[in-house]
């Protein structure tokens, strides 16, 4: 990549392959500026604009890492937004935005159905979590109890084993 793009600048796929290829490599600061070009050009590249949004939040820019992300959101329809998309925008906004951090979770959860996978032990994690914050507890223990089911752990609804709250 590196040879196509010293030769080819302007052509950018190997900027995104090289973007890549340190990302494979941890050299986050050195895929960024090759992913801006790639953007600079196609701002509207989906996997250049997920790539950079991950990138960023890798990093600690969260700020950056959440623009990068919501613009996917405003030139992608919403049923062509993958999984990790919804998932790390939803963990970004979990702390300032915990309305919205549950709403993109389960929008990552429709992804996943329409995929015919199984929700992630994280993602019903975080709902029950954001569930348990809002003080919405029959809800969070519902979660909870799906995402001990998805990792194989069977709790019998109303047994007690969740008195996460105090309550059951």
């Amino acid at each position: 990549y590196n040879h196509a793009v010293s030769f080819w600048p302007e052509f950018l796929l190997p900027q995104f392959g090289l973007g890549q290829t340190f990302t494979h490599f941890s050299k986050y600061s050195e895929a960024i500026p090759c992913l801006d070009k790639v953007l600079q050009t196609q701002p509207n590249n989906y996997e250049a604009r997920k790539l950079m949004g991950f990138l960023c939040s890798k990093i600690g820019d969260d700020e950056k890492a959440i623009v990068h992300l919501r613009k996917i959101t405003e030139f992608e329809t919403e049923n062509k937004i993958d999984e990790e998309v919804w998932m790390e925008l939803a963990q970004l906004l979990e702390k300032q935005n915990p309305t919205r951090a549950l709403q993109l979770y389960h929008k990552a959860r429709e992804v996943l159905k329409r995929k015919k996978q199984p929700a992630n032990t994280n993602i019903l994690n975080n709902i029950a979590s954001l569930y348990q914050k809002q003080g919405d507890h029959s809800k969070a223990i519902k979660f909870y109890e799906k995402a001990l089911f998805s990792c194989g752990i069977q709790v019998e609804p109303g047994s007690g084993a969740l008195k996460v709250f105090g309550k059951s």
